[in-house]
Formats: C-alpha cells, structure tokens, sequence
C-alpha cells in the first residue's frame, strides 16, 4: 500500500503532537523523518518515529522549549539544546548559521546536549539552495557541530556536507557525502 507525502506527514505529526511535541517542533521532526526516507536513508526516516514518540513519553525527549545560549560572538556560537528534539535543533542552528555566514562569511554552532538528529542528510539542501557550503557532524557522545560558509575554507573528516547548487532546476538536490 503506498502512502503520499502529505498523509504521511499529518501522520507523523499528530503522532508527535499527541506524545506532548509543540506543533512547530511535531511539523520540522516529521518532515525530516520524511525528507529521510525520500533521500533513501530509511533507517534514520519514519522508522524512528516510534522511537521518538517513546522518547517524548517518557520525558527522555522534549517537545517544547528553546535551546539556551550559552556562548555567541559574531558567527560562532555554543548552545544547550537540554535535549529538545535533534531535528528542531538542527532547524534551529542552521538557520542561526545561515544568517551569520551570510554576514561573516562563515559560521559555526556547536550543540550540546540534542536528542538525536535523525538523517544528516536531510539538512543539507536548504544551505546549498542558498548559495552557502555546510557541513554537519555528530558523533557519539559528540555534540552537534554545524558550519556554514559562502566558499570552501578547511578540510575534515566529516559526516555529511553540501556545496551551493550550480544548478538551480527544481528536483536539483544537495549532494549527500557520508
């Protein structure tokens, strides 16, 4: 039986918001379980969703809240995500990242303390879309690290990356090196 996107997506999200996520938090982990299972990583997609709907159950994830700042300068920045959803920390972070790359030329957010991420994969395409490279790792008991630049500055080993998109054709996607 196949089921389309939005189905599966109201879904995802009403099982989220019934297990105690704010709407905005249920909305951003639901997409990105989903945007998981479309980049074929099906282990990191909708099959976690029981998971995370325990995880919010039983208190081990939050579904509400703000990461705390514990540290920000111009483009660099060291948060608390006191366990909040890994997907909503991602959104979060990246954007921070964006708009700072964007006027610095580069910028880094580290994460501590996120409930896990799904799909690195699945964050990639926004940052690329905007004409910025990214890289996003996490690791074991690492925290989340993002850094977002306007051009390609270091090498390391990393878990996933973007670079900006020559070509800008809808259906064009982010390429996926983990």
């Amino acid at each position: 039986m196949m089921l389309g996107h939005d189905i599966l997506s109201k879904a995802a999200h009403r099982l989220l918001a019934a297990a105690g996520a704010e709407a905005a938090i249920a909305h951003c982990v639901a997409q990105a379980l989903l945007e998981a299972d479309l980049l074929g990583h099906d282990t990191h997609g909708l099959a976690l969703l029981a998971a995370y709907v325990d995880e919010l159950r039983a208190g081990r994830m939050r579904g509400s809240g703000r990461a705390e700042v514990l540290r920000e300068k111009a483009s660099v920045a060291l948060w608390d995500g006191h366990r909040l959803a890994g997907p909503w920390l991602v959104e979060q972070a990246m954007q921070w990242a964006l708009e700072r790359a964007r006027q610095h030329g580069a910028a880094h957010v580290v994460v501590r303390r996120s409930h896990h991420i799904a799909a690195l994969a699945a964050y990639l395409e926004a940052p690329a879309r905007a004409g910025l490279n990214s890289s996003l790792m996490r690791g074991g008991l690492m925290p989340m690290a993002i850094l977002v630049t306007t051009r390609v500055c270091c090498k390391q080993s990393l878990r996933a990356v973007s670079c900006r998109l020559v070509d800008s054709r809808p259906g064009t996607r982010a390429s996926d090196l983990a």
